[in-house]
């Protein structure tokens, strides 16, 4: 019974595809911190900034990929790191940040930003 629903399943998800109700493969690339719930909340000198982002391309084809990290306070943006990197289809890297902030003082925005596709991540900090 069980795999007689899952061939339903499979088949109907088919026709819709087919009839344009449900998308095909869709193609995107994926930008997220590694751990999400333990990015820094202040950093000084003595206290590097320690995170990590991933890019996981989802497009189909083999892409090169430029970005950025920032911290931004009071209009003021300092480049912190960037990079470039060539992923395969389905291909992903980790991105390790583990450096003293800039020499602003007070609450800032470290902003991770790709070019191509345009996306960005973002989380407060504050800088002592």
């Amino acid at each position: 019974m069980l795999a007689l629903l899952i061939a339903f399943q499979y088949a109907g998800l088919g026709l819709a595809r087919r009839l344009g109700i449900v998308a095909g493969h869709q193609r995107f690339t994926e930008l997220y911190f590694v751990h999400p719930g333990k990015l820094p909340s202040s950093a000084n000198i003595a206290r590097p900034l320690r995170f990590a982002f991933v890019i996981d391309n989802r497009e189909g084809v083999r892409r090169r990929y430029h970005w950025t990290v920032k911290l931004v306070e009071a209009g003021t943006s300092v480049l912190m790191k960037s990079g470039s990197t060539t992923l395969a289809n389905e291909g992903s890297v980790r991105v390790t940040i583990d450096q003293p902030p800039p020499s602003l003082v007070g609450t800032g925005t470290i902003v991770v930003t790709l070019d191509s596709p345009a996306e960005h991540l973002d989380f407060h900090v504050q800088v002592s």
